[in-house]
């Protein structure tokens, strides 16, 4: 089995936006300017395997593949929050 991980972290973005409060004396709500803090983050997992007995190797062979391997890749992006570790909340 051979095993690939690829992480990648960018850097800080900071994005503005209204904080709703609810003032309970006034019975109605109220905002604020806040922000928050967002680095972007993609990772990528890639698998390959070989057969180890002769009959995956044959199927594998006859799929087309001449090494009798398999594989699997998967990628996903997403967002780590900042905002706390950046102190910006």
């Amino acid at each position: 089995m051979e095993l690939d991980i690829v992480a990648s972290v960018g850097e800080v973005e900071r994005r503005e936006y209204g904080h709703k409060l609810f003032d309970g004396k006034e019975r109605a709500f109220f905002e604020r300017s806040a922000q928050v803090s967002t680095r972007p983050l993609e990772v990528t997992v890639s698998v390959r395997g070989y057969y180890l007995t002769p009959v995956g190797a044959l199927i594998a062979q006859a799929s087309g593949v001449p090494d009798a391997s398999f594989s699997c890749k998967a990628h996903v992006r997403g967002l780590v929050d900042e905002t706390i570790e950046g102190g910006a909340w």
